[in-house]
């Protein structure tokens, strides 16, 4: 089994008895090496003893959290994704978001991953001359901006999808203090309860809203296919696009959907990217469904500070 087969679910699973790398590369028939990787990638220090797991216990705070599922013959769900919020800023799109949400009165609104950055309990080390904000501080913004969301969306479903930045508490805490991994102050839950946690939304069954899934350009269409052609919601690519996919003229069109990112693209947040250019784009989905159908999503985009195009037109914000 190759290591990008291994899921974050069965990975999380399988931590709740041991995050040393030996023992799942063996459980997982890959290499060492490969699950390390794989482990840091998804934010969590692996331990570098196999002796030292089987001595400790890690509770996982978030390990009730699962599937939700929503069924939606008629009405809207807006998904943002990737806001990566910052103590002492407010984004063009997060702006458009607050705006838009009492005019569109959407059935659902989805957080679909990384509200959170975590740069300081990051693998990464602090660039020149930036100023990394505390995971404290960034809870705080974190908890600012959400409740400004939830009130702008009243009487909608809120809904949080997991992302990888978002569980860096969780998994920093427990691998350098696991005693302390339980307690209510390092559960999101707890700590943004408006909000209803999970790794992913499923609509009527027939779409799946999740942080991420593929990787690449193509990743939307290959989400698709990967769901045997499920309509499929990411974000983590910070792309935002939308990619139908069509096979006979009478069967539905499904669509592959990437989020964007509600923060901005030139955050110093994102200075790992070392000026380079990226294929990121800022802002959110609107998406419809009439009679059970998933009609095209459409997409709400920065085009300059303080500007989005929506629906054809220039939206100042």
């Amino acid at each position: 089994m190759g290591v990008r087969r291994v899921q974050d679910e069965a990975l999380v699973e399988a931590m709740k008895s041991t995050n040393s790398p030996t023992l799942l590369a063996k459980q997982f028939n890959v290499s060492v090496r490969a699950m390390t990787t794989r482990m840091r990638a998804i934010g969590v220090p692996p331990l570098k003893h196999a002796a030292l797991a089987r001595k400790t216990e890690l509770p996982l705070a978030h390990e009730a959290i699962g599937r939700l599922k929503v069924d939606l013959q008629d009405g809207r769900i807006v998904v943002f994704s990737d806001a990566h919020f910052q103590p002492g800023a407010i984004s063009t799109a997060n702006r458009a978001l607050l705006k838009l949400l009492p005019e569109l009165r959407p059935s659902v609104v989805v957080c679909n991953g990384d509200a959170l950055d975590g740069a300081a309990i990051s693998r990464w080390p602090k660039m020149f001359g930036s100023e990394i904000p505390t995971p404290a501080a960034e809870l705080r913004a974190c908890d600012e901006r959400m409740d400004e969301i939830a009130d702008a969306a009243k009487g909608a479903r809120r809904v949080w999808t997991l992302g990888n930045h978002d569980i860096r508490l969780h998994t920093y805490v427990q691998s350098a203090a696991p005693a302390l991994a339980d307690m209510e102050a390092m559960d999101l839950r707890k700590l943004f309860p408006k909000w209803d946690f999970a790794w992913s939304l499923w609509v009527n069954d027939n779409t799946i809203i999740k942080h991420r899934y593929r990787g690449g350009m193509y990743a939307p269409a290959n989400n698709v296919r990967g769901a045997l052609g499920m309509s499929f919601v990411t974000g983590h690519l910070h792309s935002l696009k939308v990619m139908p996919l069509s096979a006979y003229a009478d069967k539905p069109t499904s669509y592959g959907v990437d989020t964007g990112m509600l923060a901005e693209p030139e955050w110093d947040a994102f200075g790992y990217r070392e000026d380079s250019p990226a294929d990121w784009r800022s802002g959110f989905v609107v998406m419809t469904w009439r009679g059970g159908r998933l009609l095209w999503p459409e997409v709400v985009n920065v085009v300059e500070e303080g500007v989005v195009e929506f629906r054809g037109e220039l939206m100042e914000v």
